[in-house]
C-alpha cells in the first residue's frame, strides 16, 4: 500500500511539472483564436502578468513566432518613409511664382497665386513691437496684441468671436521685440466678408473695459507661470548676459507691475502709433481674384 501511494505521488508530481513546463513552452493565444486580432494586448498564461510598453510584443500573421514592438513601428516608419520619398520623386518640380500687386490705398503686397486649395491665407507685419515698450508698461504691445480680436466696430467680443466661426476664419497677432505680427486665414467663398471682418480689428478695435480686464488676468497668470518655468529662467539670464540694459533682455510678454499699469489709453496710443502704412509688410497665398 505504501509503495502504491508513493508511486502515485510521484506521477502526480511528474505530471504536475510537465503542466507547468507546458505552461511555460505555451506563448499565450494561438493564432487558431478566433477572438485574437494583431495588435491585441498578450497576457500570458504562465504568471499571468501582461507585457506592456516598449516590451509588449504583437503576433505576425506572417510567421508563427513574435516580433518586437519597436521592430514593428521602425519598419512601418521606413515603409511610409519610402513612400513618401518615391512620391516626391515622382512630382514635377515647379518654381513658386510671387508677384508685388499694389492696392489702390498704396499697400505693397507680395502675392502668391495657389488654386491647391480654397483657402486665402496671409501674413502681415507692422514696425515696432516689445523692444519699444515704455518703462513702467513693460508687456503693452503683447497686451495690444491680445486685444484686436476682442470686439472691433459695432460688433462686442461675444458677436465678433460669432461672426469669426461663421466665417470659418481664424485671426491672430503676437508681439516680437521689433515687429507686430498678425496671422489671417479664411475659406475663399467667404474672403469678402473675412477681409471685412479683419479691417474692422485692425482699424477699429473697441478695447472694452470688460474683455480688457479678463485679458489681463490672463497675462498675468500667463507671466507667472513663466516665472516658474526653468527654461524661461535660464534663457532670461542668457540675454541679461547677452544684451545688459539694453531693450532686448526684456521679456517680450512684459512683468506683472506692467501689465497691470497699462490702461485702455496706453493701448489706442499704440494702436495708432503702430498701425500705419509705411510700417506694414503683407504676404498673401491664394486664389486669384482674376479667376473666379
Amino acid at each position: 500500500m505504501m509503495r502504491t501511494d508513493a508511486c502515485r505521488s510521484t506521477d502526480a508530481t511528474r505530471h504536475s511539472g510537465e503542466s507547468r513546463n507546458l505552461e511555460r513552452q505555451t506563448p499565450g493565444p494561438v493564432a487558431r483564436d478566433p477572438g485574437f486580432r494583431r495588435g491585441d494586448e498578450i497576457e500570458l498564461r504562465g504568471d499571468g502578468r501582461k507585457l506592456r510598453g516598449n516590451g509588449r510584443k504583437r503576433w505576425s500573421g506572417e510567421k508563427k513566432g513574435w516580433i518586437d514592438g519597436n521592430a514593428f513601428r521602425h519598419r512601418v516608419r521606413a515603409f511610409l518613409l519610402a513612400c513618401m520619398t518615391l512620391l516626391a520623386l515622382a512630382l514635377p518640380a515647379r518654381a513658386v511664382e510671387v508677384r508685388e500687386v499694389r492696392t489702390p490705398g498704396g499697400i505693397t503686397v507680395w502675392f502668391v497665386e495657389d488654386h491647391t486649395v480654397p483657402i486665402v491665407a496671409m501674413n502681415y507685419a507692422f514696425y515696432g513691437g516689445a523692444a519699444h515698450d515704455p518703462e513702467g508698461k513693460l508687456g503693452l504691445a503683447n497686451f495690444l496684441s491680445a486685444m484686436l480680436d476682442e470686439g472691433a466696430g459695432d460688433l462686442k467680443s461675444a458677436e465678433f468671436q460669432e461672426r469669426m466661426e461663421e466665417l470659418a476664419m481664424s485671426m491672430s497677432h503676437s508681439a516680437g521685440r521689433e515687429w507686430f505680427a498678425g496671422s489671417f486665414r479664411t475659406l475663399k467663398k467667404n474672403a469678402a466678408e473675412s477681409f471685412r471682418l479683419l479691417a474692422l480689428a485692425v482699424n477699429k478695435p473697441r478695447f472694452d473695459q470688460q474683455p480688457l480686464e479678463r485679458i489681463r488676468r490672463q497675462l498675468i497668470a500667463a507671466v507667472r507661470s513663466r516665472a516658474q518655468d526653468p527654461d524661461t529662467l535660464a534663457w532670461r539670464a542668457f540675454r541679461k548676459m547677452l544684451f545688459g540694459d539694453h531693450p532686448y533682455a526684456r521679456d517680450a510678454e512684459g512683468t506683472e507691475e506692467g501689465i497691470r499699469a497699462v490702461t485702455r489709453d496706453d493701448l489706442r496710443g499704440l494702436h495708432r502709433r503702430l498701425f500705419a502704412r509705411q510700417h506694414l509688410l503683407v504676404t498673401v497665398a491664394g486664389p486669384s481674384r482674376k479667376r473666379k
